[in-house]
């Protein structure tokens, strides 16, 4: 048994607990980081790597079966999933490479492979038997699936336990049509398996653009899943393998598997946060938006906090928390809207508000401009052109939201997502120089729409272009 004294402790070794142990140790803080499990967290084990790594699988058997519209044969598309896992599994392991233990230890960051609670407001006791004190603390330890209880009595997958699986099932049902079970629908779609989603609310991808998402729904249905839509699980059962799920609507849907992506909760229930005298709320950290607790040395970041779950999201908020805890003038660690993309195929990329978000701010000050992704020409080259693009600005070509559609949107968005949070305008896009023929073309092609409408239309574009005249 050792007794530690440290400047900051990070509960949790996932991306807000790495960047704030980071950070910190970059400062010059003596830093403790506490991982029960494995570094790396959500995003390297069961998030973003292993998603994104089989739906390039799947994209990889998705491109061959369409190879024929470009001129090339090739024969019957087979599916080896052990071999597709395998790679998947390849994917992690080569990224923790990234995060490893050695790595961080080499930045003077201490790693405590434990689980860690409170004993008081200073002091962490971990379950290796060791006691750790620190003048600061970060809970950064992430969230956990919610589970409905109509579920609780089946086997069922999460996104913990997805990657596990060694055969593909011949049928799929997905609870839930957000990002994750949408972008695994068509994942395992395409390698095979019969699909279908269901969800409570009226369409798919409840939180995003409704154009976008009707336009990701149509796509998935021409490669064959099926969705029931205002409808929820109201029972369950599980016979010889086979899983029927009784739904309020009357249907009957039954599966050989069944994932459950319907949202997850904060892991806090064995911090014993009543110890440190941190308030807890219906289950969730009580944070403020410099994301203090209720003691104001202990701070938390990323899922923990029960905000937008983005893998980027929780990195910035570990930067801002650390900001916060050993500089003056602290700064706010949240944000009204995170950039962030579904990788579907085709993506949805988004930055800044939706057209509905901001039309119910701004009104009748809304402005929106589009471009089909069918008048791009790089989109046309590549055969890519399911997709749009539209910017949501002011009048005055202030920008306030973007919203794209297509290949590769989540590396355009970006361009926006940089102009908006810097409050700024279109021209800012339009006035750099982007190479021609590429995807990013496209973003000064959509803003040349916009900046033209506003010179045809606006007092500004009257004044420039009589001072053009004396030219002329």
């Amino acid at each position: 048994m050792t007794h530690k004294q440290y400047d900051i402790a990070v509960i949790g070794g996932g991306t807000a607990g790495l960047m704030a142990a980071e950070f910190g140790a970059q400062f010059g803080a003596k830093v403790a980081l506490v991982e029960a499990q494995r570094l790396g967290g959500e995003c390297l084990w069961t998030g973003c790597v292993p998603s994104k790594a089989l739906l390039a699988a799947a994209k990889a058997a998705h491109t061959t079966r369409e190879a024929a519209r470009f001129g090339v044969h090739v024969g019957d598309v087979t599916i080896d999933f052990a071999a597709v896992m395998h790679y998947v599994h390849h994917s992690m392991d080569t990224i923790y490479h990234q995060d490893s233990r050695a790595i961080w230890e080499s930045q003077s960051i201490d790693v405590h492979q434990a689980r860690a609670q409170f004993t008081d407001a200073h002091t962490l006791s971990l379950d290796n038997g060791d006691t750790l004190r620190a003048k600061y603390i970060v809970i950064a330890t992430g969230s956990r699936p919610q589970i409905p209880e109509a579920l609780q009595d089946i086997p069922y997958l999460t996104s913990e336990t997805l990657f596990d699986l060694t055969e593909l099932p011949r049928r799929l049902a997905i609870i839930g049509g957000g990002p994750i079970g949408t972008e695994m629908a068509q994942a395992f779609t395409r390698l095979g398996a019969q699909v279908t989603v269901i969800e409570q609310q009226a369409r798919l991808l409840p939180s995003e653009d409704a154009d976008a998402a009707a336009m990701i729904a149509e796509c998935l249905e021409r490669e064959g899943v099926t969705f029931r839509f205002n409808t929820s699980v109201e029972q369950a059962t599980e016979t010889d393998g086979v899983v029927t799920l009784h739904l309020q609507n009357g249907d009957v849907v039954e599966s050989d598997a069944v994932l459950i992506a319907i949202g997850k909760r904060p892991n806090i229930d064995k911090l014993n946060l009543a110890a440190a005298g941190v308030d807890v709320r219906d289950g969730r950290l009580v944070v403020n938006d410099k994301l203090r607790t209720s003691q104001a040395h202990i701070y938390a970041a990323g899922d923990v906090t029960d905000g937008l779950q983005f893998t980027h999201y929780a990195g910035w908020q570990a930067y801002q928390v650390i900001r916060n805890m050993l500089f003056p003038l602290s700064a706010k660690g949240v944000m009204e809207t995170v950039p962030h993309t579904t990788f579907t195929d085709p993506e949805i990329a988004q930055a800044g508000l939706t057209e509905a978000q901001a039309r119910a701010k701004y009104g009748d000050k809304v402005q929106v401009t589009h471009l089909s992704m069918s008048h791009t020409d790089r989109a046309v080259i590549e055969g890519t052109t399911d997709g749009f693009m539209k910017i949501i600005h002011k009048g005055n070509g202030k920008l306030v939201g973007a919203t794209i559609v297509g290949a590769n949107a989540g590396e355009m968005i970006n361009e926006w997502a940089g102009v908006i949070e810097k409050n700024g305008w279109v021209w800012h896009v339009i006035t750099k120089m982007h190479v021609y023929p590429t995807f990013g073309a496209a973003n000064v092609m959509l803003g040349m729409m916009q900046f033209r409408k506003q010179f045809a239309d606006g007092i500004i574009g009257a004044v420039v272009r009589r001072i053009a005249r004396f030219a002329l």
